[in-house]
């Protein structure tokens, strides 16, 4: 009974972050890519609509809900970038990327993530006001 339903519960979690009970840990990248991808992309639209939205009813601005959805793009594409990336140096220092890394991420994300808003909302000033 209690084996079933953990089944069915990892089941279903997979289902919610796009990772089907075919897809393994040692899967090749372009079928995990070919799995995972599609719903992830769902995933990130729902998001930056949800936060243009938001930003839209608070206060009224539909342009501001743009800029912060284009800040947030930007600000996972350096996200990803510093993270697929930062194994190697860690490694060729002969530290453990998973509790060495933690610092150098956050602050990546904290960094560009503050100036990638604050760009775009100087690119786009004047619709902003």
């Amino acid at each position: 009974m209690i084996h079933g339903d953990r089944e069915r519960a990892t089941r279903d979690i997979q289902k919610m972050f796009c990772a089907g009970g075919d897809k393994k840990i040692f899967s090749s990248i372009p079928f995990s890519l070919r799995k995972r991808l599609p719903g992830l992309h769902v995933n990130l639209a729902t998001d930056f609509m949800a936060a243009a939205v938001v930003v839209w009813v608070w206060y009224g601005k539909f342009n501001l809900g743009l800029v912060i959805g284009l800040g947030m793009l930007l600000n996972l594409f350096f996200d990803g970038l510093a993270g697929a990336s930062m194994p190697l140096p860690m490694r060729r220092l002969g530290l453990d990327p998973a509790q060495s890394s933690n610092i150098i991420l956050t602050t990546v994300t904290d960094g560009m993530g503050f100036m990638a808003f604050l760009s775009l909302a100087v690119i786009f000033e004047q619709f902003l006001l």
